[in-house]
């Protein structure tokens, strides 16, 4: 079987630049191609913060923190998928770049909910470097159709 047909996604190109986000659920949800955020504060109550859906994806230069072990009982995530228990949830992002960020649990390390900070699915060529991970077992998970590449990362556990 050959590689899967990825879905079209329309250019966007929507900005989310130097904002303060405080959420129950999930903080950030963007589809479509080449979506930016960066320069935020992102500070959830559950534990999702970012699910960004299509090619080209940068988050960059946030700090992201998880609050909560607890999983919505809403979620955007595609039921023909497994889940991809993450705070940054990936879908279809080829070539997304995440660089630069802090991205924090600070819920009850008895109570860790996933093994990752960063969650990829069907996203090839993702670019992980120079981030922050805080209270998880590893920085990124991937499905067996992702690719990644990881340098200059730190992980506090």
């Amino acid at each position: 079987m050959g590689p899967q047909r990825r879905p079209d996604y329309p250019v966007t190109e929507n900005v989310i630049e130097s904002m303060t986000i405080r959420a129950g659920l999930t903080a950030v949800i963007t589809r479509g191609a080449r979506n930016v955020i960066r320069k935020s504060r992102i500070i959830v109550d559950s534990a999702f913060a970012i699910d960004a859906w299509g090619p080209g994806t940068v988050i960059e230069d946030n700090i992201i923190e998880i609050r909560s072990a607890t999983f919505p009982a809403y979620t955007s995530w595609p039921k023909e998928l497994p889940p991809s228990n993450a705070p940054i949830r990936l879908l279809d992002a080829d070539g997304a770049i995440i660089r630069n960020n802090v991205i924090r649990f600070t819920g009850p390390m008895d109570d860790r909910p996933y093994p990752a900070a960063i969650g990829l699915t069907k996203s090839r060529n993702v670019t992980v470097e120079n981030n922050r991970f805080i209270g998880f077992d590893r920085g990124v998970r991937t499905d067996t159709d992702s690719t990644v590449t990881e340098s200059g990362s730190s992980l506090v556990r």
